[in-house]
């Protein structure tokens, strides 16, 4: 199955640059922009609203700024789904890294290399017609990886690519 799938807005975002760490806070939610079917095997979008509050942080380990750790937060409360009335239970998920830059050539190249992880958190029941409150309670699901992760980086051309492996 093919199309154009949900999308993520993010209206607004508020950020602080501090002497040894960055902050944000800020806002986005999920439109069903894509098609659903409730009868469908396989859709390309969810069929149901999603707000979701989120923050970041940027702790620099090192005065110099080249070890940091970071973490981005967000939780998300999803409405009824189309067709379904059915409402998944709301998440929390988090991602997190250390890393550690390295001037390859100074002003143009760096490498970042470090420690990349995270983890999505079912935090309430998902209800509705046809779910079983009993099953649901005991089912929120727990996702959880970590592993290496490395960017490379070329500020004057505002480009970074990045490469995680999560186990």
């Amino acid at each position: 199955s093919g199309g154009f799938a949900d999308s993520f807005f993010q209206p607004f975002t508020l950020g602080w640059s501090l002497s040894r760490a960055d902050i944000l806070v800020g806002y986005g939610f999920t439109p069903p922009t894509g098609r659903f079917d409730a009868e469908a095997a396989v859709n390309v979008n969810s069929g149901f609203w999603s707000n979701s509050p989120f923050t970041g942080q940027t702790v620099y380990l090192t005065k110099d700024k080249t070890t940091a750790a970071s973490a981005y937060e967000i939780y998300e409360f999803h409405g009824k789904q189309r067709d379904t009335d059915i409402t998944l239970g709301q998440t929390f998920d988090i991602d997190y890294s250390i890393m550690r830059a390295f001037t390859i050539k100074k002003d143009e190249i760096l490498l970042q290399i470090g420690a990349v992880g995270y983890g999505q958190y079912q935090t309430t029941d998902d209800r509705g017609p046809g779910v079983d409150p009993v099953i649901a309670e005991g089912s929120h699901y727990r996702v959880q990886a970590l592993g290496p992760g490395a960017n490379i980086i070329l500020p004057q051309r505002k480009v970074s690519l990045g490469v995680r492996y999560f186990k």
